[in-house]
């Protein structure tokens, strides 16, 4: 994240602050996975609580590292991805 600029960081935060999309989460059918970094500063476990609670066919996966969990643990997070989607 260090290498993104603070203008940058800023307006997403913006954008993700002002959008709420909860009461829709409930009519999605479709299985979805969420990989949860287990250092996450930027996302709180209570924001992943509240999606996992109105997201019915939600699958969570908990993976060692920061925010960026893709690319700084790019094996587990393929690894989960590979197993989540021959569950389904």
């Amino acid at each position: 994240i260090n290498d993104v600029p603070a203008l940058t960081v800023n307006r997403r935060i913006e954008v993700l602050s002002k959008t709420n999309l909860l009461s829709a989460l409930p009519a999605i059918e479709t299985p979805c996975l969420l990989l949860e970094s287990t250092q996450d500063r930027v996302v709180s476990r209570g924001r992943i609580d509240e999606l996992e609670r109105h997201l019915p066919n939600m699958e969570r996966v908990r993976i060692a590292g920061p925010h960026l969990i893709l690319q700084a643990n790019p094996g587990a997070c393929a690894a989960a991805t590979g197993e989540f989607i021959n569950s389904v």
